[in-house]
């Protein structure tokens, strides 16, 4: 028989007999599945303040088109006690 059999045959032998992981082999496992559950968190905390922001801006140019479509009518930008311009806007923000 060659070594390289041998070495086969022992080599399969070591692993039919073993049972389980080894405990560096877990502690390996645990680290990785930490960094990526690290790397996922950062990520979907950016990706929520990304959304709010686009929630916020959506809802800004609502409001900037309503002013726009009072200036344009009124000929002088509204103050925030002007009933109907709160009306406008409320009603641009619910349109879109």
């Amino acid at each position: 028989m060659s070594d390289w059999n041998i070495f086969c045959k022992k080599m399969f032998k070591m692993v039919k007999d073993k049972k389980g992981f080894t405990f560096i082999e877990l502690m390996v496992v645990v680290t990785i599945v930490g960094i990526l559950a690290a790397v996922a968190i950062a990520a979907y905390v950016d990706y929520s303040i990304k959304a709010r922001i686009s929630e916020v801006t959506m809802a800004m140019d609502a409001l900037a088109q309503a002013a726009v479509e009072y200036h344009q009518s009124n000929h002088f930008f509204p103050n925030a006690a002007d009933a109907s311009y709160a009306d406008a806007t409320a009603l641009a923000v619910v349109i879109r």
